[in-house]
């Protein structure tokens, strides 16, 4: 392999030779490192010929026009995929990566494992790059070895350098920074697919939150970028964590969801969710006033006319008396459209309250009497 790389770099191969790299160190061009990657040669190989750093390799390869030979590769996809973040789709999958992917020590595959359930999304992946769902494979999860897992992994030195051009390190998950060479445009995509892979929308009976976990540097970035700047980064076990205030997280969904092409299914309808419940009020804009509130309740006045005389939303008022010290003669009623399940009446965005969906959607006893852990 040394004869054929000297004769492309123009070089002795008794110079190229390995026990000579050190002398090379001041002679490559970017010209001659594209052509040793080409022609298959190691990607730490080249950096330590040319005394080039990881970033400075994976620069110079991204920004070439060349590629490797991929006639032996088991699977066909588009190995320039992540060259460069040039649609919506790009991005998004850029920051899922950020999340959940792997890029090897070695800087020849790019991996990402999932839950079992989220199959079909590793399957929205490999089409995107260019694939098939046959490059979505089974596997068994270490921690957890009877649940499930799918899997892809991808051979391809290129596509991993190029994540690498773009941030997206080996061994990141406490180091990794914000995105480079990302265009504005395209941040609130990239940031979506790092909340679908490392974060959560979480709706609770009085209010939602965003959140997501990674590192100090890469959070305290996507903090700032959105509608709102969002609480931290504070430590979170070994890592850290950013969350939305309760005025926040409906900015924050509409923002990334609204309108959008690629996402996790099972976060979007959560998203969905708090979208149609519209922006957060307070309770605090009756504060003192919540005994008066409930006695009035109690006397018989709806939700609606109280929610009408006060100035504020039904749902504050709900919130208001579910937290009140008076005790309420009767439950508290929704006006709108409540759930479908048999005597449940809790609001609902589709046929079920969030409860009673997520129920259905695992199988669970419908009418057990506690809210199961989701």
């Amino acid at each position: 392999m040394h004869i054929v790389i000297g004769k492309r770099v123009g070089i002795s191969s008794d110079l190229y030779h390995p026990v000579n790299r050190a002398i090379l160190s001041g002679v490559g061009d970017s010209e001659q490192v594209v052509m040793m990657f080409v022609d298959g040669v190691k990607p730490r190989v080249i950096m330590e010929t040319f005394n080039i750093s990881l970033r400075q390799l994976a620069e110079i390869v991204a920004d070439s026009d060349e590629t490797e030979d991929t006639s032996s590769y088991k699977h066909r996809f588009n190995h320039n995929y992540f060259r460069k973040i040039d649609t919506d789709e790009k991005a998004y999958w850029l920051g899922f990566l950020f999340g959940d992917g792997n890029v090897s020590s070695r800087l020849q595959d790019v991996s990402i494992a999932q839950s079992g359930k989220d199959r079909s999304h590793l399957v929205k992946f490999a089409k995107a790059i260019g694939g098939t769902e046959k490059m979505v494979y089974a596997t068994t999860n270490i921690v957890y070895p009877e649940s499930p897992h799918a899997k892809i992994n991808i051979r391809s030195r290129l596509m991993a350098l190029s994540l690498i051009d773009k941030g997206c390190w080996p061994n990141k998950s406490l180091v990794v920074g914000p995105p480079e060479k990302v265009l504005k445009k395209y941040i609130k995509h990239f940031i979506r697919g790092l909340v679908d892979a490392d974060g959560g929308i979480y709706i609770y009976p009085k209010l939602s939150s965003l959140e997501l976990v990674g590192s100090y540097d890469l959070l305290k970035w996507v903090s700032e970028q959105g509608p709102t700047v969002l609480t931290g980064p504070r430590p979170h076990k070994s890592i850290y964590r950013i969350r939305s205030r309760a005025d926040d997280v409906y900015d924050w969904v509409k923002w990334l969801y609204e309108d959008s092409t690629v996402y996790l299914d099972r976060k979007y309808e959560r998203a969905l969710q708090v979208i149609d419940s519209g922006p957060y009020e307070s309770p605090l804009l009756l504060h003192g006033k919540e005994g008066e509130v409930a006695r009035s309740y109690n006397r018989g006045e709806s939700i609606n006319s109280l929610a009408s005389g006060y100035e504020v939303s039904d749902d504050v008022i709900r919130r208001l008396l579910a937290t009140a010290g008076t005790p309420l003669r009767r439950p508290i009623r929704y006006s709108g459209a409540i759930c479908s399940h048999t005597g449940c009446e809790q609001p609902r965005s589709g046929q079920y309250c969030y409860m009673h969906y997520e129920r259905n959607r695992k199988g669970q006893d419908m009418d057990a009497p506690k809210r199961v852990t989701l």
